[in-house]
């Protein structure tokens, strides 16, 4: 065939974009990390946070394939706190 169709995980542009705030905690955390969304792919989501001890910013990476296999509790919100919606073991609720 000339073209293959592929069915792959991808993060919803509409749903997390520059700015969407986010609460994640990966599976290997005792605690979650506060942020914003620095940069945001169908593969990545760049958050960026503040560093508790210096006047610096922190990031790290959340990759869809890790969201896919529930390796992260998310909660977050694109419209100011207004709504939060969390994803959370392979469940996306409002």
């Amino acid at each position: 065939m000339l073209i293959d169709h592929i069915e792959r995980a991808e993060f919803n542009a509409e749903e997390i974009r520059r700015g969407t705030l986010i609460f994640a905690k990966h599976k290997t955390w005792k605690e979650g990390i506060s942020g914003i969304a620095y940069r945001a792919s169908a593969e990545q989501i760049t958050v960026m946070y503040p560093n508790s001890l210096t006047n610096t910013q922190n990031h790290f990476f959340i990759p869809v394939s890790e969201v896919g296999n529930n390796e992260w509790e998310i909660r977050y919100s694109n419209d100011g706190l207004q709504t939060i919606r969390e994803y959370q073991e392979g469940t996306d609720e409002s």
